[in-house]
């Protein structure tokens, strides 16, 4: 199961609590082990004191013994450092497969991304990371939702980059609803952009023969706009995109898809590392 075992990324910010409705719907995809991780940054002037410790403890607790009554196998751990180095390293620790983290405030995923924390996560990550939209209002029952009521889609523009997100869609899809892989078209000149086409035809094709069920397109735009707009058009549950390596060189998500997706979507995108651990590899 590509979702087994989750690592929580809890801050109680705002996003908890689509977080939390989030591993409801989790718990209908087979997730059972959940390692909730709080940190507390010492980089971040304003961030709690050493001597709030306790009380993040606590209240860390007191969430493992809810999920836990509701069937999760839960533990649990405050760290302190950078928060990102310090969830890819709890992560790590646990052989979680894969990460969750929610958006803060009433800025879906735009505000997140122009944070830090969830940026250098997803730079350094080495296995996927769900991000996670605030909800507004938030449900408040964590209600199981089967796997075959959902639908997914890929975007892909066939490269290394993103083989590692194509295989874990493809075991996604016998498990979901409907499934559907794009390809956008960037703008160039006629001639390369006929070219490109012919090209990622075959790639589709492959896709199609591996994958059965699947629907593929291709279209034309600006890569993130365009993978956005699908997705809310589709009302799609998941967007699942690869990125390039796992160094955390600036220019990884700068000025990318991957990151134009996540300022300008507002359904949870997994992001998978080229070179991905997790996921029950």
């Amino acid at each position: 199961m590509p979702f087994g075992h989750v690592l929580v990324a809890v801050d109680f910010s705002p996003s908890w609590p689509a977080l939390l409705h989030r591993l409801g719907h989790l718990a209908g995809w087979g997730t059972s082990k959940l390692t909730l991780v709080h940190v507390l940054d010492s980089h971040y002037p304003a961030a709690p004191a050493e001597t709030h410790r306790a009380h993040y403890e606590q209240e860390l607790a007191q969430t493992a013994r809810e999920l836990s009554a509701r069937g999760f196998a839960v533990e649990h751990q405050v760290r302190d450092g950078d928060p990102a180095l310090e969830i890819v390293e709890a992560a790590t620790e646990a052989e979680a497969d894969v990460i969750l983290a929610g958006s803060h405030g009433h800025s879906r995923l735009r505000e997140l991304f122009f944070g830090n924390v969830v940026l250098n996560l997803a730079r350094l990550t080495d296995r996927p990371l769900w991000v996670e939209p605030s909800l507004e209002p938030v449900p408040e029952e964590m209600e199981p939702v089967p796997m075959a009521e959902t639908k997914v889609l890929l975007a892909t523009d066939g490269s290394d980059a993103a083989a590692a997100a194509e295989g874990l869609f493809e075991r996604l899809v016998p498990r979901v609803g409907s499934a559907i892989v794009i390809h956008v078209l960037g703008r160039s000149e006629q001639r390369r952009i006929d070219a490109e086409r012919v090209e990622i035809v075959g790639h589709l094709e492959t896709l199609e023969e591996r994958i059965p069920g699947i629907e593929t397109r291709i279209e034309n735009g600006r890569p993130a706009t365009v993978i956005a707009r699908t997705a809310d058009r589709e009302q799609t549950d998941l967007v699942v995109i690869g990125k390039r390596g796992h160094n955390p060189i600036r220019d990884i998500l700068l000025g990318s898809t991957v990151e134009g997706v996540c300022r300008g979507i507002s359904r949870p995108v997994l992001i998978v590392p080229q070179h991905v651990r997790g996921a029950s590899q």
